[in-house]
């Protein structure tokens, strides 16, 4: 579990404790990262395991489990992946990819790093009836 508390309007806590040397510019992530989230869709609980390689923007190796409400889904292959820095807010970027199994709800995900291959993540997706998948990490 990670800890985030709002102090004045300002995020604080281990889960958005920064180094000095978070990438800046995309073609600084060259790692692989593994993650976990978990929360709730329509169906009940969700928990998605998964890991990716990013080498600058070229993302590969994406791997997804999921377990929405008991219904189990996995993701061995993707189109169209794809990671990005804010450059407004460094240490924060986001990652997206096509996952064959939902071809209308691309995976997306927003992240903070705190070391260029440490961060904690949290999952944006929306699902084309409009309902958020609510997940963090």
């Amino acid at each position: 579990m990670r800890f985030i508390s709002t102090n004045g309007g300002m995020l604080s806590g281990d889960a958005v404790a920064q180094s000095n040397n978070v990438p800046t510019n995309v073609s600084s992530i060259n790692s692989s990262f593994a993650f976990i989230v978990a929360g709730s869709s329509g169906s009940g609980g969700v928990t998605r395991v998964g890991r990716f390689t990013a080498n600058g923007a070229t993302v590969t190796n994406v791997l997804q489990d999921t377990n929405d409400g008991g219904k189990f889904i996995l993701t061995n292959s993707t189109t169209a992946a794809s990671i990005s820095l804010d450059a407004a807010n460094p240490g924060r970027g986001t990652f997206t990819f096509t996952d064959p199994n939902f071809t209308n709800a691309p995976s997306t995900y927003v992240f903070y790093l705190s070391s260029p291959a440490q961060g904690v993540i949290q999952e944006t997706t929306e699902h084309p009836e409009q309902w958020l998948v609510r997940i963090s990490g």
